[in-house]
């Protein structure tokens, strides 16, 4: 979409990204911190680390994975020429 409307991809991508972003998780760690529940806050903390985690491993391999494929189609373009 970045490439159609010539806008850069962070406008497209922060969007996607905020329903996705931990902060229920977030909540329910202080909930069981102040509830002295800390067995279910350390699963919570874990959880909310590994999507938070993912998330930006995500972001960074698709742009990685975008530059790459870019380089060989101007590399591709390049040597028909």
């Amino acid at each position: 979409m970045a490439i159609v409307f010539k806008k850069p991809a962070t406008v497209f991508l922060i969007p996607c990204l905020v329903p996705l972003v931990p902060g229920a998780g977030m909540y329910y760690i202080m909930y069981h911190f102040i509830g002295s529940n800390y067995n279910l806050m350390q699963e919570q903390l874990i959880l909310t680390i590994l999507t938070s985690a993912a998330l930006a491993l995500g972001v960074v391999v698709s742009q990685g994975l975008f530059r790459i494929f870019r380089e060989l189609v101007i590399k591709k373009n390049k040597n028909q020429y």
